[in-house]
């Protein structure tokens, strides 16, 4: 378990947190949990799976950015958020045990990201825009379809070559230097990828002229 109360600039980089019981931990807020007023933490690049109860839960008004991450699994919401400010970009959030992404008293902006599969449905109280959530919601290029992963099953979330989710983001300016979840270049077409992995293979139609 990971507790941040009155850590500013905290920042979690590259880390991977699977297969954990955080209320034997003494934590049963969330495996990781975020109390601050005021201040800021950052994640990136970061795996959160299989853990018991939510994945992270953030309360007081410290502002969160969450970035090319993925959080599959959990056995309850794979994020909460009980107060405060919370950006969410390049993020796959799929498979959780209760919602994808709540919010009961924060604000919530989610983008290029992919909530699908959570057994409650996909976000509750966010504004979200280029993105595939798996329960209809209002918004800016809101995609509702199977992203189509490799393999659920065995918890591999990159998207196929015949992904909807390809090609369908917005670009930002730290994409250009960038690297996504596996240290690879965060653009390789015009579009960046929705969700942490960006594909190596174009999504569309190839000939071969013999």
């Amino acid at each position: 378990s990971l507790i941040g109360v009155g850590v500013n600039g905290m920042r979690i980089v590259d880390c991977i947190f699977t297969n954990n019981n955080n209320a034997a931990l003494g934590n049963p807020t969330g495996l990781i949990y975020i109390n601050l007023a005021g201040g800021s933490v950052a994640m990136w690049n970061c795996v959160l799976g299989n853990n018991l109860g939510p994945g992270l839960y953030k309360a007081n008004t410290v502002s969160l950015g969450l970035t090319n991450c993925l959080v599959y699994a959990q056995t309850n919401h794979g994020v909460h958020v009980a107060a405060g400010t919370v950006s969410i970009g390049n993020c796959t959030i799929v498979t959780n045990g209760a919602r994808g992404m709540t919010n009961t008293a924060g604000t919530v902006s989610i983008r290029n990201s992919i909530v699908w599969g959570n057994v409650l449905g996909g976000v509750t109280n966010c504004t979200v825009f280029y993105s595939d959530i798996q329960n209809p919601i209002a918004g800016d290029h809101i995609l509702c379809v199977d992203p189509r992963f490799v393999d659920a099953a065995t918890y591999d979330f990159r998207l196929r070559n015949s992904s909807p989710c390809l090609n369908q983001g917005t670009n930002e300016t730290w994409m250009a230097a960038g690297i996504d979840i596996d240290g690879k270049p965060r653009l390789r077409q015009a579009f960046v990828d929705l969700g942490p992995y960006e594909t190596t293979a174009s999504a569309g139609l190839i000939i071969f002229i013999r």
